[in-house]
């Protein structure tokens, strides 16, 4: 996996390197587009990460009190982002296939993420697990109409 996570940052570091000035509208359009869907890839790796690494418990076994404090020295975020960050690695890791799906796809954002796999788990407890599968799929397909706050 970190031989393909450097082969990534190599290319994105490329990218970077390209002179956007010279490229068309629509390039300019198609590369953001792009990459806005490669974020939201690297998130769903990233929480994958954090939540195998919660499980394993690395951050007491490295004399941390918690994921989210190991996260904050390590990475250097605030406490309140560290915290979110293993709070939605866990919410991605029990959400049902149809979410983890479109975030590693690219088709939704983690704040779309949030707000599905909330709206899910309501719809599971009060209606049953059929109601909610239908629900993923109308919130995914929502996501790709409404930013989080709308489709909330």
């Amino acid at each position: 996996m970190i031989e393909t996570l450097e082969q990534a940052e190599a290319a994105v570091a490329a990218c970077f390197d390209t002179a956007a000035w010279a490229a068309s509208e629509h390039d300019l359009v198609a590369a953001l587009d792009a990459t806005h869907r490669l974020e939201q890839r690297l998130a769903a790796v990233k929480l994958t990460l954090v939540r195998e690494l919660d499980g394993r418990g690395t951050a007491t076994a490295q004399g941390a009190s918690s994921t989210a404090v190991w996260l904050r020295d390590r990475l250097r975020l605030g406490v309140g982002a560290a915290r979110r960050l293993v709070e939605l690695a866990a919410t991605l890791d029990t959400a049902p296939p149809g979410v983890r799906d479109a975030l590693a796809g690219g088709s939704v954002d983690v704040e779309q993420v949030r707000v599905i796999a909330g709206t899910v788990e309501t719809v599971q407890a009060s209606a049953g697990p059929e109601a909610a599968d239908k629900a993923v799929g109308v919130l995914v397909d929502w996501a790709t109409q409404f930013d989080a706050t709308l489709l909330r």
